[in-house]
């Protein structure tokens, strides 16, 4: 067997998310990303300034934070 079929779905129907700080509102902005959590690193470049980079060093976010890459708790 190749793979683990419930394996692969839990990997499709729960999204890694990206969660960065809104300016108007006090819930954050989120977005859906490619992949696992462990595919992306987040680094401080100056206090407060935030870059989020996948595997392969390509820039996924520069901005604000706190930034924070998380599985997602529900499925979607």
């Amino acid at each position: 067997m190749v793979g683990d079929p419930g394996k692969t779905a839990v990997i499709h129907t729960y999204p890694t998310l990206l969660r960065t700080p809104n300016p108007n509102y006090d819930w954050p902005l989120v977005y859906i990303l490619p992949g696992l959590p462990a595919d992306y690193t987040v680094f401080e470049v100056f206090p407060g300034r935030f870059t989020v980079r996948d595997a392969r060093c390509r820039c996924t976010y520069y901005g604000p934070g706190p930034v924070e890459v998380v599985r997602s708790l529900a499925p979607f």
